[in-house]
């Protein structure tokens, strides 16, 4: 019997599984929106080369007491590089569009042309000339190595090792890295390959000329003692800012470029620089010995109109001749009381007209005493 009790119990477990709630069944996930592409986060851009090439410039200008950049100094460089490249490049892109036009959409590129073109409207006429007289220099030296290593790969007959446009060109600014931030610049142009050489033998030589005036007035400032221990023979921000200042064609070109906490101002001219305690108590001096000789004249003129007054006659507020008793050459008398060719004398207090006094007013009388000379 328990084999049969067991069957049984077996058999009637099957219709209660069977008649079991199933679990509901699951949906379809419904379908995933598109994945909108990541945006990538503005690359910034690396100072290191250009600070690396801003000392080495001041460096090889001075090897013999080569002066070392503050950090300060080297962010007016970067602001500098940036302000040049983005004003030089737009220049450029509006050049290009002018010669290209609309239709033709392959010829937008940057040519050597616009540059020179740009540079001869932001510079003026004596900085545009050095400026791009060092540019050509770099271009026709990057020319002249470029020249010389394709002979001598032609020669050997392997290829040479690679050399940076830096190095061909002769200078320490990195080409590649101004190529880089023209192309930031220029969106939907082509840069042309002798470009970025002449922008960049362009800021080469303006850096140069800054890094001259910086070291220049570094060492005013230490020859004077004005600069401490710690500023000694170190370039600051104040010195770029003086150099830029105090070069006006440097400061024209860089004219909206604004330098923060630089503790310099524009070039001012001289009328209109305050004058010190000295020359200020010389020049309070001379303005009051100015105005006591203007208030002598003044009290001349009057004199001379009360003398016309009374009717041509000299007469003295206390009515006292002057007397000289000098005469002219010819006999006559003067104003001043000089005898005449007849012996007689007009300087006794007589009028010329009615040889009477004439009373002096009372105004007069109150007045101070002066002598009254003719002119």
């Amino acid at each position: 019997m328990a084999p049969a009790r067991r069957a049984t119990a077996a058999a009637g477990a099957a219709p209660a599984a069977k008649n079991a709630r199933q679990p509901p069944a699951r949906r379809a996930p419904a379908p995933a929106a598109p994945a909108e592409p990541r945006k990538r986060a503005p690359r910034k851009r690396n100072y290191r080369l250009i600070k690396k090439a801003f000392a080495a410039l001041a460096a090889a200008r001075y090897s013999q007491a080569p002066p070392s950049i503050k950090a300060t100094a080297h962010a007016y460089v970067q602001a500098i590089f940036d302000f040049l490249v983005t004003q030089i490049t737009r220049e450029c892109c509006a050049l290009a569009d002018m010669r290209a036009g609309s239709n033709n959409k392959q010829a937008h590129v940057i040519r050597p042309e616009e540059v020179q073109q740009a540079l001869r409207k932001f510079a003026q006429r004596p900085l545009y000339q050095d400026l791009w007289g060092q540019a050509s220099a770099v271009l026709e030296r990057y020319d002249v190595s470029k020249i010389e290593s394709e002979r001598a790969r032609k020669r050997k007959g392997a290829k040479a090792p690679g050399v940076s446009r830096t190095e061909r060109c002769g200078i320490h600014l990195p080409v590649g890295r101004v190529q880089t931030a023209m192309r930031a610049v220029a969106k939907g142009f082509q840069i042309g390959p002798r470009t970025p050489i002449l922008v960049a033998g362009i800021l080469e030589r303006l850096l140069t000329l800054i890094v001259d005036g910086a070291y220049q007035r570094l060492r005013a400032r230490a020859e004077s003692g004005k600069s401490g221990k710690r500023s000694a023979g170190r370039i600051g921000d104040g010195h770029i800012a003086f150099a830029i200042a105090s070069a006006p064609q440097i400061a024209h070109m860089l004219r909206g470029l604004t330098l923060l906490s630089s503790a310099v101002t524009a070039p001012v001219h001289l009328v209109l620089v305050p004058l010190a305690k000295s020359q200020r108590a010389k020049g309070s001096g001379a303005k009051s010995n100015s105005n006591n000789g203007a208030a002598d004249e003044s009290n001349d003129g009057g004199g001379d109109s009360d003398r016309d007054r009374d009717g041509g006659s000299n007469v003295e507020s206390d009515g006292e001749s002057d007397g000289d008793g000098e005469s002219d050459g010819d006999g006559e008398s003067d104003d001043d009381g000089e005898s005449d060719g007849d012996g007689e004398s007009d300087g006794d207090g007589e009028s010329d007209d009615d040889g009477e006094n004439e009373e002096i007013d009372e105004e007069e009388a109150r007045a101070p005493r002066k002598r009254v000379r003719a002119i």
